[in-house]
């Protein structure tokens, strides 16, 4: 269709203004969330007292039933018992630690001590060599007869042990020939025997008991002394006979019945003193036998060996 052309002379027409669209609703504005609480602040644990221990927080275990919760129960049973284990020592290395702390100059001088006593004990010489010696307890009287309260053992030079020094077995029940002194050594000479008494007697001599008439004289008399035995009788009519020397420079070897310390010159056994040693020949001891029984023994003290009563 052909557009028509405004008419000449008229004012063409404004053209309506265009119709805006219909504006959309806005769209529901959602309602302000609340904000959320402030949340606490993470509380500072109080500090621990003396021997108190730190609580751990408990942790639940698996949610569920049966025998597999009850293995998770006796696992978790297992670690609390361990974590104990381990606190308890680890608070008694802390308390050890602590008082160690406390007591550490104590402790610094006694290992200074212990250390100098070591140095000196390994600068220290050996000790020299010694030997054992039975020696007496106490005073013993002659005739004792050894026990192991009457002896006793010292440690000494080797040097200075004596030949015939007795052991402690070999000497208990032995009886004493003579009176020994307290820490004397003990030797086979000193004890009553047929082994002891012969070796002291000497290559080419015996021991020989002799009884003495004066039972006072074997308080004069000591181990080692030289005498002469003297025989005396009586003839057949009454009259006393010419005395005569039986043995020579006898050596007295024991004296079995010699009155102890504070008991005097008297026997104290009724009579049975008297009795002594001696060291004679095979003749002298059978002259000694004869003169026994018809005659009195007396005794001579002399100075030398060679010395001779005629």
């Amino acid at each position: 269709m052909p557009c028509r052309q405004p008419s000449r002379g008229r004012a063409p027409r404004e053209q309506a203004p265009l119709r805006r669209a219909p504006r959309e609703p806005a769209p529901l504005r959602r309602a302000p969330r609340e904000p959320a609480p402030l949340r606490r602040a993470p509380r500072e644990p109080e500090p621990l007292r003396r021997g108190q221990r730190r609580q751990r927080p408990r942790r639940r275990g698996p949610r569920g039933k049966g025998p597999r919760r009850a293995a998770s129960r006796q696992h978790s049973a297992r670690e609390r018992a361990a974590r104990r284990r381990v606190d308890a020592v680890k608070s008694l290395l802390r308390r050890a630690r602590r008082r160690l702390s406390w007591h550490r100059r104590p402790l610094a001088a006694l290992c200074a001590a212990a250390a100098t006593a070591c140095a000196l004990l390994a600068l220290a010489p050996p000790a020299p060599p010694s030997a054992t010696l039975l020696v007496a307890a106490r005073d013993l009287p002659a005739g004792s007869v050894l026990g192991s309260s009457d002896t006793r053992t010292v440690q000494v030079p080797p040097t200075t042990v004596p030949a015939g020094a007795l052991e402690a077995a070999a000497a208990t029940g032995r009886e004493l020939a003579s009176p020994v002194r307290r820490g004397e050594p003990l030797t086979d000479v000193r004890v009553v025997g047929a082994a002891g008494l012969g070796r002291a007697a000497g290559p080419g001599r015996v021991a020989v008991p002799v009884r003495l008439a004066d039972d006072a004289t074997t308080a004069l008399l000591q181990v080692g002394d030289r005498v002469d035995v003297v025989a005396a009788g009586t003839g057949p009519s009454g009259e006393a006979a010419q005395a005569r020397t039986v043995a020579y420079s006898a050596r007295v070897l024991a004296l079995p019945d010699a009155p102890s310390a504070g008991a005097g010159l008297l026997p104290t056994d009724g009579g049975r003193a008297g009795l002594v040693v001696l060291a004679a020949s095979p003749p002298e001891s059978l002259a000694l036998a004869r003169a026994a029984v018809s005659g009195r023994l007396s005794v001579v003290l002399v100075g030398q060996e060679g010395t001779k009563i005629p």
